[in-house]
C-alpha cells in the first residue's frame, strides 16, 4: 500500500497513564500501541471516558505529574525517541517540540484562549519562543494564518479578544495558533463538539484543505463515528483505556468487528429508518480504579462468553492489506484461535 511507504512520524508503543485520587488510582490508559505515518489523517473515536484525550495529553506531557503517571515502552517522533531511560517522558524535549513541530487544537476555544489577552498577543507568544523572529514577521505570520483559516481582515481583527469572535471563528483562531510554527503533527481534539453542523462541516473541510495544503500529519479526536467519516484515512476505536479495534475507515465501516463498534454504529440516526428512539449501548463504561484481566467491555456485551473473561483479548489481525485488528475473543472463537 502506498501509506507504507511514508516514514512514521509517530510511533507508540505501549503507553500507560495513571491517575492517583483520594479512592485509588485510576487506570485511564492501558497500553495502547499505533504509529502514523507521513500525510496521513487518523480519527479516534470513542464515548467519553475511553481515553481518547488523555491519550493524547499524555504523550504531549500536558498532564500534571502528580497525580498523573506516564509511562511507555516506546514513543518516537520522526525516530527520535520522548522518552527517558526508565521510560518516562522527557519533559526537555517535548517542550523543544510542543506548538512548534507538534501542535494541538483543544475542544473549547472559549476556555483555551485568554478572554483577556488579545488573540495577536496570544499567537505571537509560541512562534517567538521556538523561531527567535522579530515581533514585526511574527506579526506577518499570525496575519498569513488567520487569513488561511477563512478569517477575513485578519489584520485588523487580530487585535481582537475571544469573545469579540463568533464559536465557529474562535475555533478557527484555534486552528490558526496551532499551525503558526507548521507543525508536522496536529492533534485536534474534538474541534467540533460544540459548533452546530453548518460550521462542523466548514472546520472539517479546513482542515482536509490543511493537509492536502501542508501535508500535515492529523491525529481527529471525536465521539462522533459520523464526522469521522467524512475527514479521516484510518480508525481506532477506543474503549476502557484500550484500542478495540483499527484500521482503514473504509474497512471499519464495511467489515466491523468489534461488538463496542457496532454498537457505535447502530446508535448514528438514518435517514431511511423511521423510529421514535436511538438505538443504545446499554450499561457504562467500566470501573476503571482497578486493572482489568478480562475483556473491557464484557458487562456491556450482548455477545459475550465465557472465554471473555479469559484475560485481556488478544489484538489480532482481520485483514492485513487494510491494517484492520480487533481484540475480541468472538472473532478468535470464529476463526478457531
Amino acid at each position: 500500500m502506498e501509506t507504507n511507504k511514508k516514514k512514521i512520524v509517530l510511533e507508540v508503543e505501549e503507553l500507560y497513564t495513571k491517575f492517583t485520587t483520594d479512592e485509588g488510582v485510576v487506570h485511564a490508559v492501558n497500553g495502547i500501541s499505533y504509529s502514523i505515518r507521513e500525510g496521513e489523517i487518523v480519527g479516534i473515536v470513542g464515548e467519553s471516558g475511553s481515553g481518547k484525550s488523555v491519550s493524547n495529553l499524555a504523550l504531549l506531557g500536558l498532564l500534571a505529574t502528580p497525580p498523573a503517571k506516564i509511562y511507555a515502552k516506546k514513543l518516537e517522533f520522526l525516530g527520535e525517541s520522548l522518552l527517558t531511560k526508565e521510560g518516562f517522558l522527557d519533559q526537555k524535549k517535548l517542550r523543544k517540540l510542543r506548538g512548534n513541530k507538534i501542535s494541538m487544537i483543544f475542544q473549547d476555544p472559549m476556555t483555551s484562549l485568554n478572554p483577556f489577552l488579545s488573540i495577536r498577543t496570544q499567537m505571537l507568544e509560541a512562534v517567538m519562543f521556538h523561531r527567535k523572529i522579530s515581533k514585526e514577521k511574527a506579526m506577518d505570520l499570525a496575519v498569513e494564518k488567520l487569513t488561511l483559516v477563512g478569517i477575513a481582515d485578519a489584520r485588523e481583527r487580530i487585535n481582537y479578544y475571544p469573545h469579540e469572535f463568533s464559536g465557529g471563528m474562535r475555533q478557527r483562531v484555534m486552528i490558526a495558533m496551532a499551525l503558526m510554527c507548521d507543525p508536522l503533527l496536529l492533534i485536534a481534539d474534538e474541534p467540533t463538539t460544540a459548533l452546530d453542523v453548518t460550521i462542523q462541516a466548514q472546520i472539517i473541510e479546513l482542515l482536509q484543505e490543511i493537509n492536502e495544503k501542508l501535508q500535515t500529519t492529523i491525529i481527529f479526536i471525536t465521539h462522533d463515528l459520523g464526522v469521522i467519516a467524512g475527514i479521516s484515512e484510518r480508525i481506532m476505536v477506543m474503549y476502557g483505556g484500550s484500542i478495540v479495534e483499527s484500521g482503514q475507515t473504509e474497512d471499519i465501516f464495511a467489515h466491523t468487528s468489534h461488538p463496542y463498534t457496532k454498537g457505535l454504529l447502530a446508535s448514528i440516526p438514518k435517514l431511511d429508518e423511521d423510529k421514535d428512539r436511538l438505538n443504545t449501548i446499554e450499561g457504562s463504561p467500566p470501573f476503571l480504579l482497578k486493572t482489568l484481566d478480562f475483556c473491557p467491555f464484557y458487562d456491556r456485551c450482548e455477545q459475550r462468553m465465557d472465554s471473555c473473561l479469559e484475560g485481556i483479548p488478544p489484538y489480532i489481525f482481520t485483514n492485513v492489506e487494510n491494517e484492520h485488528k480487533v481484540a475480541c475473543r468472538l472473532f478468535d472463537e470464529q476463526n478457531g484461535k
